[in-house]
């Protein structure tokens, strides 16, 4: 046999020789594995959501723990040690979670990775109330609900070297191809993710701790808090969200009120919901006016993050036809020229003028009253002149003192509250009393200027449901020149 020559017998390769390729899953692989897991889950959360339907609805937002929980368990077993790193998407695209050792990871921290990830958009979609996203509460929330999203999304697309998000960065784990079970070769990750990912979260900061405050006393958004805070006391409300803003077109733009309230089970008419939501809008919202639309929408079913049901109905009007509609009137600015004042009323405005021919120290007189009703509220303006001699005579506090005595023998109630109060640089009095006899309460204010005795009188029934306007009728009144 020849002898081949400078041994040129050709090397065979082995194992070791061949330069093996990245266990890591690929991106694609793993997006088909997530969409094939949601669309189980979803179909576990209707079958749910079927079979429990009244029982959702009546947890008023709370039921999306139930759809947290069933995600927790679903992902922190599968993907551990317990369900070999794979749940049933990770099967069918045969990738599995992993940590560096290339060994599936404990169910501890599976549930710490599954919450990481599914904590954010649950929160998402939580009915969380504005007080607690006004407070420092609300950092941690805008933290954890835009930080985490954020997060997730910026490393799990940009992050192409470990293919890590930020669940996997926290709990050091990695998604493989399920046939890899060699150790995972330690990758850094770019830097400039972690400085894009911190410059993200130093923007929710600023936004939670400058912008939030300053948007709570900006343009409307005080108002709208304060209808918000309305809205939330009715009875049968578990959420509340309020938006205004304005359409375009070519005849012009057109401002818009919107308040979307869910209600906390199916109301036995919705059209009467509707209308109860609108007349707490006309009632609290003092931009109403301003509006062209007003735009109600009453909601009701359940959200458990995997599915849900919600059942609804909205109704568009103007301010002017929602008035029509629930037999509500209009603020409007009545002027007396000869009583020389304004002040804001509602509805018809009625004048009355009684004689007083009765011989006193002061002198027969003319008592003027006007005086409005808004259903549940009464309202009266009412002024007396007093002759010169006398005012100069008479302690200007007794005399208030006097017309506040009369005013609760008149109204057969108790005082409950009284203080000091000015218009202008003119001193009164401000009472309030209730009557046993009616069951209302009454507030009233008193001035003393010149010679002339201004009286404002609300009378409504008890628990005061109609404050605010007792006040925005009360702090309307203004005195204007001769």
């Amino acid at each position: 046999m020849e002898k081949i020559k400078n041994n040129t017998i050709p090397k065979l390769s082995t194992e070791a020789d061949i330069k093996p390729s990245s266990p890591i899953c690929n991106f694609w692989m793993r997006l088909l594995a997530m969409c094939i897991d949601s669309i189980l889950l979803s179909i576990a959360g209707s079958i749910l959501g079927l079979l429990l339907r009244n029982l959702l609805i009546r947890m008023c937002g709370w039921e999306l723990l139930i759809g947290f929980t069933i995600v927790l368990v679903y992902f922190g077993i599968l993907n551990s040690r317990l369900g070999n790193g794979q749940s049933l998407g990770k099967k069918l695209t045969q990738i599995r979670v992993v940590g560096r050792n290339g060994e599936c990871i404990s169910f501890r921290k599976s549930l710490l990775r599954t919450t990481v990830f599914t904590l954010p958009f649950f929160l998402n979609g939580a009915m969380i109330p504005q007080f607690i996203l006004m407070s420092p509460i609300g950092i941690i929330v805008y933290l954890v609900l835009f930080g985490g999203i954020a997060g997730i999304i910026y490393f799990y697309t940009f992050n192409r070297g470990t293919r890590q998000s930020l669940h996997d960065l926290i709990c050091k784990t990695y998604v493989v191809r399920a046939r890899a079970s060699s150790p995972i070769t330690p990758r850094s990750v770019a830097r400039v993710h972690y400085i894009v990912f911190a410059l993200i979260i130093v923007c929710i900061l600023i936004y939670s701790l400058f912008m939030v405050p300053w948007l709570k006393l900006k343009g409307e958004f005080p108002e709208l808090f304060i209808l918000q805070e309305k809205l939330n006391e009715m009875e049968n409300v578990s959420y509340v969200g309020v938006f205004v803003g304005e359409t375009l077109g070519q005849d012009g733009g057109s401002k818009f009120m919107r308040a979307q309230v869910f209600w906390k089970r199916k109301p036995i008419a919705i059209e009467d919901a509707i209308k109860e939501v609108a007349k707490v809008i006309l009632n609290n919202y003092e931009e109403v006016d301003n509006k062209d639309n007003v735009g109600v929408t009453v909601i009701f079913g359940f959200d458990i993050g995997l599915a849900r049901y919600h059942w609804f109905k909205t109704e568009w009007s103007s301010p002017d036809e929602w008035r029509e509609q629930l037999n509500e009137q209009k603020w409007q600015e009545f002027t007396s020229q000869e009583g020389r004042f304004s002040v804001l009323m509602v509805g018809t405005v009625n004048e009355s003028i009684y004689e007083d021919k009765a011989k006193s120290l002061n002198g027969p007189s003319e008592f003027h009253a006007f005086s409005a009703d808004n259903m549940n509220i009464d309202f009266l303006v009412a002024y007396r002149d007093y002759p010169d001699w006398y005012i100069q005579r008479i302690n200007p506090d007794s005399l208030l003192e006097q017309v506040k005595n009369g005013i609760v023998v008149g109204f057969k109630g108790n005082i409950i509250f009284e203080e000091i109060v000015y218009l202008e640089e003119f001193r009164g009095k401000k009472i309030m009393a209730m009557s046993q006899d009616r069951k209302t309460t009454m507030q009233s204010k008193i001035f003393l200027v010149e010679n002339r005795v201004y009286l404002l009188f609300t009378e409504f029934p008890e628990g005061n449901e109609y404050s605010k306007d007792v006040e925005k009728f009360m702090n309307s009144f203004k005195i204007i020149e001769k």
